[in-house]
């Protein structure tokens, strides 16, 4: 099984928390938008992962 793509989505996501504390730490009111595109977009990149994940890596 490869899990390269899985290992990928984790840095992905690790960035994207990076990315959120660094937007947070700046003032949430000046960077409301990109927090709020940045989490929808994390909320749908962990939903197809943990998705692919329940199939490949736990199928029964």
């Amino acid at each position: 099984m490869k899990l390269q793509r899985f290992e990928h989505d984790h840095h992905e996501i690790l960035d994207g928390i990076h990315q959120l504390r660094k937007l947070i730490a700046t003032g949430i009111e000046y960077n409301a938008a990109a927090i709020t595109q940045l989490l929808m977009t994390m909320s749908a990149s962990i939903k197809l992962h943990l998705a692919v994940e329940d199939r490949v890596v736990y199928p029964a």
